[in-house]
């Protein structure tokens, strides 16, 4: 899987599945940020969201909160490293270690 890609139908089907019943977010855990994603979809292959009424890629969205804590900074984001959801008990969970536990996928 590329930076920001994934053509893998296990991904996609799985993020196409949860995203009618749980919250997606890109947590960055050492700033203590959390931003929720909206609209979660691919496009060729890419996992963008709707953010401030436009369109971005995922990874887009990510790149702009890291450049955001650290303007100096030419941040690169692998979106699978950053996205999380929020479990039906208000628990962050880590979208990848999901993968790995529930579809024995590891990304």
């Amino acid at each position: 899987m590329s930076a920001n890609k994934s053509n893998n139908p296990i991904v996609i089907k799985e993020i196409g599945k949860l995203k009618n019943i749980v919250q997606f977010a890109i947590v960055i855990k050492r700033k203590k940020i959390i931003h929720n994603l909206y609209d979660l979809s691919f496009k060729d292959s890419t996992l963008t969201c709707s953010n401030n009424g436009q369109q971005m890629t995922v990874c887009g969205v990510i790149k702009k909160i890291l450049n955001n804590e650290n303007p100096e900074r030419n941040a690169t984001a692998q979106w699978s490293s950053y996205l999380h959801f929020i479990d039906g008990y208000g628990k962050i969970q880590k979208f990848n270690k999901y993968m790995e536990k529930v579809c024995n996928y590891k990304m």
